[in-house]
Parts: C-alpha cells; structure tokens; sequence
C-alpha cells in the first residue's frame, strides 16, 4: 500500500511539474508565427492560433491534436473566444512592411499598434501573465552596426519601425494599478 501511495505521489508531481500549458500564438500561420507554434506544439503544449490569413496561410500550420485555429483578426478578438487556462501569448501578428506602411498608413498603424494594444487588453481581461512580442529591426532605422544590440539607439525612419517602436513602449503607458505585469 505504501509503495502505491508513493507511486501516485509521483505521479502527480510529474503530472504538476510537466502539465500541457495553453499558449496563444497571434499571427500563427505566418512564417516566424507558424515556426513557433510547431516548436510549442513539439515540447508537448497545447496551442490556439489566431490569424486572420490576410499575410499567413494554412498550409504552414500542421494539423495536431493540441492546435485551436481561430480565423480571426487579434482586433475583434474577445475573451469568449479562449477556453481555459492560457499561460501565455506569443504575439506575432503584423503587417510586416516598410512598404505597406507608407502606402497605407493608417490602415497599417491601426493594425499593427492597435492590434499590439488589443493583445494587451486580452492578456489583462483573461489575466494571461506572459507577453511575448516580435519587434522589428526597423525601430533601429538606417545607421546601425551588426549585430544589432537592444541598447542601440532607436531612430524609426518609417511607419512601419514608428508602429513597431510604439508598440514597444505601450506597456509603459498601462495605468499603474493595471494587472499586467510590466
């Protein structure tokens, strides 16, 4: 009977230890967002892939059983949408050219700063406590020496580097009593 008891202890500190955690990948059927899906998916997690396809395709993603889609742009996103537990989000999400935000500005802020800002909400309201976002070199703008180091001075030279600059900063803008861990 001891040895049973013991069995079991075991049992439930590997099933605590090494429990499936639920992440959300924003953009997931594009090229980075696809690439760490299939890396969560492989470490024995469970995943929920929101993207609306405009830039990202199906076929990147793998069918697995632990893989959600949610075809569905992060802005109309709500907390309804996620079931359980979510330990954390890997935001990826994005209109991912220089080119483009010039030539749609608006459109191009409002998805990539408005987006980044609608994954923080959500990350509030389902009190998610780990942000994981992709920057862009472009925050850096033209005259930099690689590698690249996070310290560099930032001097966007586009939109699209002034959204993902922005995006950057925006958790430093949450009020103070916000539940999001800054």
């Amino acid at each position: 009977m001891h040895r049973l008891l013991k069995r079991a202890h075991l049992q439930n500190l590997v099933t605590y230890r090494f429990r499936i955690m639920h992440y959300i990948v924003t953009g997931a059927a594009g090229f980075i967002g696809s690439h760490v899906t299939e890396q969560i998916l492989a470490e024995g997690h469970s995943v929920t892939a929101v993207d609306n396809l405009t830039t990202g395709s199906l076929t990147n993603l793998s069918s697995h059983p632990h893989l959600h889609l949610l075809q569905k742009d992060i802005l109309a996103c709500q907390p309804e949408d996620f079931n359980g537990k979510v330990d954390g989000i890997a935001h990826l999400a994005a209109t991912p050219s220089v080119m483009e935000s010039w030539w749609q500005p608006l459109e191009k802020h409002h998805n990539n700063l408005s987006g980044t800002v609608a994954v923080i909400q959500l990350c509030q309201a389902l009190g998610i406590p780990k942000l994981v976002f992709a920057s862009s070199a472009a925050v850096y703008g033209g005259q930099i020496s690689l590698p690249i180091a996070e310290n560099h001075p930032t001097a966007p030279m586009s939109p699209y580097g002034l959204q993902n600059w922005s995006a950057n900063s925006t958790p430093a803008y949450l009020p103070s009593n916000s539940d999001f861990p800054l």
